[in-house]
């Protein structure tokens, strides 16, 4: 046990680091009365604190949960391995938290967090990060300790001097080292070499879901880890709370991992884990005479975090929790869904804001602009958020520290609301996740396809009081901004918001632009609608059988993303080969074992009733099943695969076979359907007739593909080539892959309004 010296309240731990054979000695800083609503100054650190009782901590706890927090900094510590070249404890702060002084930055989460359980902090349970390979070459943990400090021994202390709340944040499953980059093996740590059953995977054999390296919380042996880590930090250094981080990543259980929903056995052991967390703190907080509180950063829907076995909700119910963050890669709910849970319990909520990382934006529409950043917040708050949580983003200078905490620094300015700010696959954590979705998802890569004859809502939340009439300097301007798959296609495309119909559109590159009168803009949800008008105003319709291609893929070309959008290349595959060889893509399945399979898709979201015609030139290398090469079809009601064997050609669900030679020359191949009716030409000559035989369910999810990147509902209405089979193995040469079809399309891409103020006049 640590020892408290009288005279500074400091905690002094000595031993020999594991591996470096150095003395330590790190002291924290005094132990200061959370009971305060301000931290105490420096005449006040030697105040004596005395231990406290059960129900006077909880009342403490209850204090300290509750107090203003306009933005948590969550600092995730790799300031100490890459930035730090001097090796010094003020260097190490410059870097990202000396320039936050003055900002409405209040608390510092700060994560010392390699990979389990790797750790740049001073630590005798877990291994200490001292790596100074590649561009770990200022790691500055091996520097800082040879001096009697750590990262985290040094940021607590910067914290206490200028009354900043700080949290140790822990990873609860960091699986960076399962990366094929540089630093993969490099933070691979030595508990997972010497205990490979301790992971869900490995490097030769990847789960369906999360990476492969991520620890098994179904080990008692890794609970008890985790479990001794936050025990040794809370007793070793002066925080004032912990955070869970389960968003970093949020894979913990192999079941889950290969396949299956958590269940009651895999929600009991992490239950058991945060209950004995809690006791714990509640343990240490009565010693040292203040509260530790501690706080999680999970999925923002109960359903989904049950399904990869956090059961949020008990923990809330039972008091485990002092504090709730919400959500990281991707979003699933409204703002209000967080804050309403979390305030049913008596609990604050702090959103976090993170990092968008959507790929492919273009023009002056950008989600990590400080107009996005503003919009972001602005929502938060309208929620009901009791603060805002950055997540990487970690310049400290950025204007965002000084404006996003407050409601009335945003009030007024400029912002930028998109339909979806976070791009992130909830699929790859947890079977059918992008199920959970209740807002929408439009990004480059997930387009929203608008048919002739239907119509796409889509909801965008706008939080401005909008106060002021015409001509009032406070009068915003305001505009809707589509953005378009084809720019070609904007005169077919029609937006009305609200229910109004929007006016002539202004068009930069790709983007639509139409005015928008600040009355019709709604304070919370708007609804914009849009439709494909009939037929296209500038060009007569397609005649059918005239050769003219809606999408015409030429094979020489990679789905390389986000260029090739909205083509996918959907590999669940240990072993293939994706890649251009002369004017033709090369794509081949090599791996016999479970669902592995190398596939791209399209989502297309054609009108069944209408007939959409598919040509693709090939020539088959290979294959030794059914659906080793092959061209799937699904046009939102039925589904069929083209199989092309080396030796025949046929319909799979149709039943129908024919010998045919696929592998001596290259074949185009037609694939006509309509209806229940699907036809088969090679080279002009019909093969396959399934007249009333086109009949198989697409929302059969026995007939559906492992989707890696994608939305579960692409299966339904999608065009795909390659292969489908898990045990068979198949390759071929693909000159083209083409189609048109008498359904009119847009593809919409990316939408957002913009509020913007009149500028003060100087």
């Amino acid at each position: 046990m640590p020892l408290k010296s009288e005279g500074d309240a400091a905690v002094r731990i000595s031993g020999t680091l594991s591996g470096l054979g150095i003395a330590l000695a790190l002291a924290t800083p005094s132990q200061l009365d959370a009971a305060e609503p301000k931290r105490p100054g420096p005449a006040e650190k030697n105040k004596a604190l005395l231990p406290l009782e059960l129900p006077q901590l909880r009342e403490q706890r209850k204090t300290a949960a509750r107090r203003k927090r306009r933005i948590i900094f969550n600092n995730d510590g790799d300031d100490a391995c890459y930035y730090n070249q001097k090796g010094t404890p003020e260097a190490l702060l410059e870097v990202r938290t000396t320039p936050l002084l003055g900002s409405q930055v209040d608390t510092i989460f700060y994560s010392t967090a390699s990979c389990f359980p790797s750790f740049t902090h001073n630590t005798k349970v877990g291994e200490v990060f001292t790596c100074r390979e590649n561009k770990y070459e200022n790691n500055s943990v091996p520097a800082l300790i040879a001096l009697g400090t750590d990262p985290l021994h040094i940021m607590v202390d910067f914290c206490r001097k200028n009354r900043i709340e700080v949290f140790w944040s822990l990873r609860m499953n960091d699986t960076h080292d399962a990366s094929s980059a540089w630093y993969g093996p490099l933070l691979f740590s030595r508990f997972k070499k010497e205990h490979p059953e301790f992971i869900t995977g490995s490097r030769e054999k990847h789960p369906k879901h999360g990476a492969w390296s991520s620890a098994d919380y179904t080990r008692p042996e890794v609970r008890d880890m985790c479990f001794r880590i936050i025990e040794e930090v809370c007793q070793n250094y002066d925080i004032d709370g912990i955070e869970l981080d389960f968003f970093r990543h949020a894979c913990f259980f192999k079941r889950v991992a290969w396949g299956e929903a958590a269940g009651a056995e895999e929600l009991a052991m992490m239950t058991g884990l945060i209950r004995r967390v809690r006791d714990m703190t509640e343990r240490e907080g009565m010693k040292r005479g203040r509260p530790i509180l501690v706080t999680a950063r999970v999925p923002d829907s109960l359903e989904f975090a049950k399904g990869i076995g956090l059961d949020v909700e008990q923990w809330l119910s039972e008091g485990m929790l002092d504090m709730l963050v919400t959500t990281g890669y991707f979003r699933l709910n409204h703002w209000t869904y967080s804050v309403d849970l979390g305030h049913r319990f008596g609990v604050p909520v702090y959103p976090c804001l993170s990092d968008s990382r959507v790929r492919g934006e273009t023009g002056g529409y950008k989600r990590r602009s400080i107009e996005g950043y503003r919009a972001r917040a602005a929502q938060a708050w309208q929620a009901g958020a009791d603060g805002i949580y950055l997540f990487n983003l970690f310049n400290p200078r950025l204007q965002h520290w000084g404006e996003l905490g407050e409601p009335a620094t945003l009030d007024g300015r400029d912002k930028l609301y998109f339909a979806t700010f976070r791009d992130g696959n909830a699929g790859s954590y947890l079977p059918d996740g992008n199920a959970s979705y209740r807002v929408p998802v439009i990004v480059p890569r997930n387009p929203r396809t608008v048919t002739s004859g239907t119509s796409q809502e889509v909801e965008i939340v706008v939080a401005e009081g909008l106060m002021g009439t015409g001509g009032t300097p406070s009068r915003p301007a305001a505009a809707c901004h589509v953005r378009l798959g084809k720019p070609e296609h904007a005169d077919r495309l029609l937006v009305s918001l609200n229910d109004r119909p929007l006016g002539k559109c202004t068009i930069a590159g790709a983007w639509l632009s139409y005015p928008v009168a600040p009355e019709i803009l709604l304070s919370g949800v708007n609804r914009v609608r849009l439709s494909v008008a009939a037929g296209r105003p500038s060009e007569p319709d397609a005649v059918p059988g005239v050769d003219e291609w809606d999408v015409d893929w030429p094979g020489s070309e990679l789905a390389t993303y986000p260029e090739r959008q909205p083509w996918r290349s959907l590999v669940e595959c240990a072993d293939y080969v994706e890649e251009v060889r002369g004017a033709c893509l090369f794509l081949a399945d090599r791996s016999a074992s479970g669902n592995d399979m190398a596939n791209l898709i399209y989502p297309w979201h054609i009108d069944p009733q209408t007939e959409t015609v598919v040509d693709v030139r090939v020539k088959v290398v290979n294959s030794d099943d059914p659906l080793g090469v092959c061209v799937r079809v699904a046009n939102g009601t039925t589904v069929e695969y083209l199989t092309l064997g080396s030796k025949s050609i046929g319909l799979h669900f149709a039943g129908l076979t024919e010998p045919f030679d696929t592998t001596s020359t290259f074949h185009t191949y037609r694939i006509a359907v309509k209806k229940n009716d699907i036809r088969v030409s090679v080279d002009g000559r019909l093969m396959l007739d399934g007249s009333g035989r086109f009949t198989a369910s697409a929302r059969d999810k026995s007939h559906w593909l492992p989707l890696v990147y994608g939305l579960a509902g692409w299966n339904n209405c999608s065009l795909a080539f390659g292969s489908a089979t898990g045990p068979g193995t198949g390759a071929a040469m693909w000159e083209f892959v083409r189609f048109r079809s008498a359904t009119k399309t847009v593809f919409v891409k990316d939408m957002a309004i913009s509020v913007t103020y009149p500028k003060a006049k100087p």
